[in-house]
């Protein structure tokens, strides 16, 4: 006999079933039934010793695949079923929940592709199981004619279980989710509007939307699951020390006491935040290194499921844009580190030192506070990129040379088995003090000496028009005969950052003699972008920004 997987700890998992009942008019006399209590059974050495003797089943159990004649929308309807079917037959509960989780059986591979396949499966089965005891059960309220009063919420709900509709509230992203039916990923609005017809035509029953609605909700509600958590809880570390050594060891970088921090506390600070969701942790970890070294699919693995990674995080959108990311995300990737400047500099400041976000979500009445439950990680291939001396503490920098990912994505479950033991023994996620003067040494060699960035944001930070790219040229002083390609994108990237446009306008030469399409810059809205600036040289050759004597009311940009 074999036994059921290790890698799972296992816990009571429960759910309300329908109650037993009575006819009534009009009033029920429902007592609760138990809860359900499952835990995984050994397996035989061969499955097929303990599946029901029909073919066509026992083959989809064991291949994945669809039963003959049997049409199913996704795997996890297929799953559902087959545990419909195992349970139907008199398999213990406890052995379909050990089928479903053996790699030796087909369709078990969706959900050992759940972050928390353990958890996954066992709501799977209970499920199920709820299905199979109402099959046999009655209307819980009925009238005189023995027929269901419309519209009562224990209806509804047997109703709901009847199709094999079952909603849970996701707590990471605060959203609601609807399975069954093949209703999964429609909107609720649609769902009710279904619901209610499948109700009438099928079951013989009247229900509005509207109270479909209220009770799908208030079960989602008593049915909240977190699926990182999930993830985090069902992780057994092996006692193998991995997180202090994981940059050195994956991505090549320095086997220094600095780095093992820098990893481990960045680690133990994920686990932290989403046990303790707000908690402080306003520091970054930038891992810099070659273009193609892999270190946005680190960041990327770091989050196990392509739906808890963030690798799009924009610091000139706004504050709304950012939180809503936030509240979607564990690990969240800043790219945008080669080009900031004194502006965004500022902003990743105040980005990185909020904890709890504020903001009203799509289709909500009022606004709503969202702790913060995600881990920064930056990318960068510049060896400069740091501009605001007094925000550099926060960020981390790391020199990453060849990349395992390999062996990262092999071990990755184990660094964070590992990561939630150590935060579970209050771990600080605070830099040790004496690295502190190490660090500041590192943050300071990353500052950037940017000459053009100065210039141009001291000129144009506060103006809103256009401006050639000449007049640009002749104020940071290049030549346009020798400026380099690296110099016009340094332009380009700073004046973009500037919040200013780059394309064709209608602007004059630098004598101010003939006003042609020419490249430039714009920003503001298009009365704002009818005042020009030239650059000018004055006395003892200092080069000024300045307006032009008169607006181009008459010609406005392109």
């Amino acid at each position: 006999m074999g036994k059921p997987p290790r890698t799972f700890s296992v816990r009571d998992f429960r759910l309300k079933l329908p109650k037993e009942v009575s006819k009534a008019s009009g009033k029920s006399t429902i007592t609760v039934a138990p809860a359900i209590e499952v835990e995984p059974l050994p397996l035989p050495d061969h499955l097929y010793d303990l599946l029901p003797p029909e073919p066509e089943w026992a083959e989809a159990i064991m291949t994945g695949s669809k039963p003959p004649g049997k049409d199913y929308a996704s795997r996890s309807e297929l799953v559902y079923a087959a545990v419909i079917w195992m349970l139907g037959k008199g398999v213990q509960p406890g052995h379909v929940l050990s089928i479903i989780l053996s790699p030796d059986a087909g369709n078990s591979a969706h959900v050992r592709d759940n972050a928390a396949p353990l958890a996954y499966a066992r709501r799977q089965v209970v499920r199920a199981m709820s299905a199979i005891e109402i099959s046999t059960d009655c209307w819980p309220i009925r009238d005189d004619d023995n027929r269901p009063i419309r519209n009562l919420p224990q209806n509804i709900r047997y109703a709901l279980a009847k199709l094999g509709v079952d909603a849970q509230r996701n707590t990471f992203t605060h959203t609601d989710e609807f399975r069954g039916y093949g209703l999964d990923g429609r909107d609720l609005n649609d769902i009710v509007e279904i619901l209610s017809s499948a109700f009438s035509r099928d079951l013989d029953i009247t229900a509005a939307p509207a109270y479909i609605k209220r009770e799908l909700l208030a079960i989602a509600h008593e049915q909240k699951y977190h699926p990182v958590e999930d993830y985090l809880d069902g992780r057994v570390w092996d006692g193998t020390p991995r997180i202090d050594k994981w940059l050195a060891e994956y991505c090549g970088a320095e086997d220094s006491e600095l780095n093992a921090e820098f990893g481990s506390k960045l680690l133990i600070a994920g686990v932290r935040r989403i046990k303790e969701p707000g908690v402080k942790f306003d520091t970054m970890l930038v891992l810099e290194g070659a273009q193609g070294a892999g270190k946005s699919q680190v960041a990327q693995r770091l989050a196990i499921c392509d739906e808890w990674f963030c690798g799009s995080l924009d610091l000139k959108s706004d504050d709304k844009t950012k939180a809503e990311m936030m509240t979607r995300a564990w690990i969240v990737e800043c790219q945008e580190l080669d080009d900031m400047n004194k502006t965004t500099s500022q902003s990743l400041k105040k980005f990185l030192s909020t904890a709890v976000d504020m903001f009203r979500p799509a289709y909500a009445r009022n606004a709503t506070e969202f702790r913060r439950h995600c881990i920064i990680l930056g990318t960068t291939n510049e060896l400069a990129y740091l501009r605001d001396l007094t925000g550099n503490r926060r960020i981390w920098p790391v020199t990453v040379g060849k990349i395992d990912l390999a062996r990262f994505s092999s071990d990755v479950d184990q660094l964070w088995a590992e990561a939630v033991v150590r935060e579970e023994a209050g771990e600080s996620i605070e830099l040790s003090p004496h690295l502190w003067a190490a660090a500041s040494k590192l943050q300071g060699e990353r500052m950037v000496e940017d000459a053009i960035a100065d210039v141009l944001e001291d000129a144009f930070a506060q103006k809103t028009g256009r401006v050639s790219m000449d007049s640009v040229k002749l104020l940071v002083d290049i030549d346009t005969a020798r400026m380099t390609p690296m110099e016009a994108r340094r332009i380009k990237a700073v004046m973009t950052g500037l919040g200013r446009e780059y394309g064709t306008h209608r602007l004059h030469d630098l004598g101010k003699q003939e006003k042609a399409q020419r490249r430039g810059f714009a920003r503001g809205n298009p009365d704002e972008r009818k005042s020009e600036f030239i650059a000018k040289r004055v006395d003892r050759g200092v080069v000024v920004i300045l307006p032009l004597d008169t607006r181009c009311d008459d010609e406005p940009p392109f």
